[in-house]
């Protein structure tokens, strides 16, 4: 076995191996008979509520019910998955292999519906074309774009976007001005803009706080295969379906990485041990002139400053990732989708949470006082800034209150540029090998271990997103 075969195979091993513990930890194996009855409650499985102030449980277990009124209406309660997104795929996959028992919605990243829709794990809540699905109840109101057909698969609809994850590139607005790269001056409406910007800063300030000039996230989970995809579209790699990097995009990345100015670089090289907490921290701290991270970093960074949302307008600034490509994608669509389990045995009932969950109001709360991105239009035309009580009644707090006046257009140019991650029922063992290969080879230099060749990556990729 040669060394590119034994990355791969290591990679598969290691998924294997997560599955296995998940299966003898929780002693989940499949049932022959079909999921009885619980007593009036619907369990929603997904991973750790992230929404500010648990808003998402919140409204989960806020949910009026259905089929009766006080205690004897079914009720809904979410059932969390620890760990990583890896581990919580592990998790609610094995689940659903063993039989599923006990789920009745399943709250997935978007990525993960086709193997969940093939494996016969879902039940579907229309059929047909995507034309004829397009005016759909549960599809009409949703941004438009690709985001619309993110729950759709082979012939049929099988999940709903419960919020929308999509990459918008913070930035220190007070340093760029500072330099001269102030947004009229020095525009971030290309790449080549973004790294100029952090050269200006970075051989202008002297103190030692400022560290390098754009933080990702690059640490051994699915962010990274997200944040790689992203670069490498950035360095000529986006047209086609972009899922298999180039030799000539990933020398390009590969160069950038290793571009210096001074003893700063221009991409931090503590990104490869960074998740989205660790990158939004050092941001906030100072350390980095840019930061690729999702819509919920904007209240964390808000609630790190005394001024809150008038002190962030002053220091920072915040846009779509700049366009690549002949299509201008802006980057990867993620968000977590809701999906009514194959063997619930309220199938009609879990339908109805959804509806009440993608609803107007839901969307709403979610947005405004959890801080998550809205799949709905209308969310992002309405000017109202009331953020109502859920769940235990507790008084919530409007975590996107004043707001910086170009943030509801940057979020939607954000969505409608985002592209999809490969849509493959083997994607989660396409990421583990996209980061079993990558991970070495963006190394400086390349590691041995990562194969003979670009070309021999190429081949590898394609391999796993058919499953082999």
């Amino acid at each position: 076995m040669n060394k590119q075969k034994a990355v791969v195979a290591g990679a598969f091993v290691t998924g294997m191996v997560l599955v296995l513990a998940v299966l003898v930890t929780l002693k989940i194996w499949p049932d022959e008979h079909e999921c009885p009855k619980r007593a009036g409650e619907l369990v929603v499985l997904g991973g750790k509520d992230v929404s500010v102030g648990r808003e998402l449980q919140s409204l989960i277990e806020g949910w009026p019910g259905v089929g009766g009124t006080g205690g004897d209406a079914v009720k809904a309660r979410l059932r969390e998955l620890p760990g990583t997104a890896d581990l919580q795929h592990s998790q609610a996959s094995a689940t659903a292999q063993g039989g599923g028992c006990g789920v009745d919605v399943y709250l997935l990243d978007t990525p993960w519906i086709p193997q969940f829709a093939k494996a016969g794990w879902l039940h579907p809540l229309a059929e047909g074309t995507f034309e004829e699905l397009k005016e759909h109840e549960l599809i009409k109101p949703l941004v438009a774009g690709n985001l619309r057909r993110s729950g759709y698969y082979d012939g049929r609809l099988w999940a709903v976007p419960l919020h929308v994850d999509v990459p918008l590139l913070y930035y220190r607005k007070d340093l760029l001005e500072k330099y001269g790269g102030a947004q009229g001056r020095l525009s971030l409406g290309s790449w080549e803009e973004v790294w100029k910007g952090a050269e200006r800063v970075l051989a202008g300030e002297t103190g030692e706080t400022l560290k390098a000039g754009y933080a990702a996230q690059l640490a051994d989970y699915e962010g990274f295969t997200v944040n790689v995809l992203e670069l490498t579209w950035a360095h000529g790699d986006a047209d086609g379906d972009g899922a298999v990097p180039g030799g000539a995009a990933l020398q390009a990345l590969r160069s950038r990485l290793q571009a210096l100015t001074g003893e700063r670089p221009l991409i931090d090289p503590r990104s490869f041990s960074w998740h989205e907490d660790d990158a939004t921290e050092a941001f906030r701290n100072g350390e980095t002139v840019f930061l690729r991270n999702w819509p919920t970093a904007y209240p964390r960074l808000v609630q790190g400053l005394s001024g809150g949302a008038k002190e962030f307008g002053e220091k920072y600034g915040v846009v779509a990732l700049p366009p690549s490509g002949e299509d201008g994608v802006r980057g990867v669509l993620g968000g977590q989708s809701l999906a009514v389990a194959a063997n619930s045995p309220y199938r009609k009932e879990a339908l109805e949470l959804i509806r009440y969950l993608t609803g107007a109001q839901a969307q709403r709360s979610l947005f405004r006082c959890g801080g998550f991105a809205p799949g709905r239009a209308q969310i992002y035309y309405e000017s109202g800034e009331d953020c109502a009580a859920h769940g235990s009644g507790a008084k919530s707090e409007n975590v996107v209150r004043g707001l910086p006046a170009q943030y509801m257009p940057t979020l939607l140019e954000a969505i409608k540029g985002a592209r999809p991650r490969p849509s493959s029922p083997y994607y989660t063992h396409y990421s583990r090998v996209f980061r079993a290969l990558l991970r070495c080879g963006l190394q400086t230099p390349p590691s041995p271990d990562c194969g003979e060749g670009d070309e021999d990556w190429e081949e590898t990729l394609a391999k796993a997103l058919e499953g082999r």
